[in-house]
């Protein structure tokens, strides 16, 4: 006997964790390639037209000796990060179509591997956060100094001022966005009101 089919919340909270896991999953996956191979890639960083090519290459520079300096920690992180991500992906289809097993345990590790993708999504976002506010100072030095700069020398300095803060901050928001739906969709899953919309017609133990 086939479940009964889900709710409309439960199939979004269901599509949600599935997009969000594959795209990080793939992304961790990227970054750690990339990394591996950080001595063979030209360029880190995109171009900017307010910034003079010799600040940018600073600023590659810096990048650059950052990546390496925590080369192996990071690598450690987005390998679990993307083994966190890909269990959480094929759990979810488990969960979506049970194909006549109980979903019950499948639950459980969505919830278990959900809450992992977060917390090492954390920790991944707090390594990259130093990198990007280390190469934004270098940046902000460079504010005003390329050929198609502000051409309002207080506006200019003002903005070098903010520009690492911003950076960063908009960097935290981010990763507390994708860390937190991760987190709230593990919650959802343990809840008593998920185990009975997705458990119900699981076969009699």
């Amino acid at each position: 006997m086939s479940p009964p089919p889900l709710p409309w919340k439960a199939r979004a909270a269901l599509l949600v964790c599935t997009l969000l896991a594959g795209l990080v999953g793939l992304s961790a996956s990227e970054d750690m390639v990339r990394l591996r191979r950080l001595s063979e890639v030209q360029l880190l960083l995109p171009r900017s037209p307010l910034i003079s090519a010799e600040v940018m290459k600073q600023a590659e520079e810096v990048a650059r000796a950052s990546l390496f300096g925590m080369r192996g920690p990071r690598m450690v992180v987005l390998a679990l990060l993307t083994i966190a991500c890909t269990a959480t992906f094929i759990a979810v289809l488990r969960v979506w179509k049970p194909l006549g097993l109980p979903r019950a345990g499948v639950l459980k590790l969505t919830s278990f591997a959900a809450l992992a993708c977060g917390l090492l999504r954390t920790i991944e976002g707090a390594q990259q956060a130093v990198i990007v506010r280390r190469i934004a100072f270098v940046l902000a030095a460079g504010v005003g100094q390329g050929s198609e700069a502000i051409p309002d020398p207080e506006v200019a300095r003002a903005f070098a001022r903010l520009l690492p803060d911003l950076e960063v901050a908009a960097h935290v928001a981010w990763t507390l966005l994708i860390a937190g739906t991760f987190v709230t969709l593990s919650q959802y899953f343990r809840s008593p009101r998920a185990r009975e919309l997705f458990t119900a017609g699981d076969p009699s133990p």
